[in-house]
């Protein structure tokens, strides 16, 4: 919303203090200590970043439109019934801006998450998923635009941040110190939630490659105990990996080093995937 508003850049700054747990209405006012790009801030997850610019700069109905055009409020357009994402963007400042910053006020389905991400690797035109097989090849219907190409592409690039230097960063580095998906860009986003009854760690991640002429996108959300053994980015990036390695031989050895075999299991043939 920032973005196509033309009220901020991917390099715009923001100088913040606080908002490392939860979001006060003194952090979004207090002179900051610490400063970030927007598009820093969204590969590393600084928050408050986007409480404070989305309060300066944006609307409670900007933020409803966007969330709706990218998936994240409403119904996404697929040929079966889903349950709706829910955002509810309060009008008072304070709420609005805290739940710009993705505290409190979202229920995103893992099916939202992926279309926005379908739709910024579309450069912003909102295409239809389809889950039926019709008899035939998928058509390929447009139901609007969410964003300009422009602003797609800026988006694309803010996103790459997380899985190269981000909060996906250490998920993308196998324990022998290489890269995954060497020589393929991976636009994404990670979250992290902790709540519910009984409480679980819910981790998110959702993401297209490759960034420069995308192919694929994933969207994946776990519900674990609070001592997790596996986290969303890792199981999208193995995803990734599966999908890539299937045609280039490097890949494929890199996805099987990251995997291990269980005690049994018969290996898999590449051919049959």
């Amino acid at each position: 919303a920032l973005l196509e508003g033309g009220k901020a850049t991917p390099g715009t700054r923001e100088c913040y203090t606080g908002g490392e747990h939860a979001i006060t209405p003194r952090d979004l006012e207090a002179r900051g200590t610490t400063c970030s790009s927007l598009g820093e801030a969204l590969g590393y997850s600084h928050n408050l970043v986007f409480a404070r610019l989305a309060k300066k700069h944006l609307t409670p109905d900007e933020l409803r439109r966007t969330a709706r055009d990218l998936g994240m409020s409403g119904e996404v357009p697929i040929d079966v019934p889903m349950s709706p994402s829910v955002v509810d963007i309060p009008d008072d400042p304070f709420g609005m801006a805290r739940a710009s910053a993705g505290f409190w006020n979202g229920k995103l389905s893992p099916l939202g998450a992926l279309f926005a991400m379908q739709t910024i690797a579309n450069e912003g035109e909102r295409i239809k998923l389809s889950l039926l097989d019709h008899g035939g090849p998928t058509a390929r219907v447009s139901v609007g635009r969410a964003m300009s190409p422009q602003v797609a592409r800026s988006m694309t690039h803010m996103l790459e941040l997380t899985a190269r230097r981000g909060t996906a960063a250490k998920a993308f580095t196998h324990e022998d110190g290489t890269r995954a998906l060497p020589g393929v860009g991976v636009a994404a986003k990670t979250g992290t939630l902790i709540g519910g009854h009984p409480t679980r760690m819910y981790s998110w991640f959702s993401a297209f490659a490759p960034s420069t002429k995308p192919e694929i996108a994933v969207a994946v959300m776990l519900g674990n105990d609070l001592r997790w053994r596996t986290k969303a980015n890792r199981v999208g990036r193995e995803l990734l990996e599966a999908y890539f390695g299937v045609r280039d031989p490097r890949l494929a050895a890199s996805a099987r080093r990251a995997t291990p075999r269980r005690p049994g299991a018969p290996k898999a043939d590449a051919r049959k995937r």
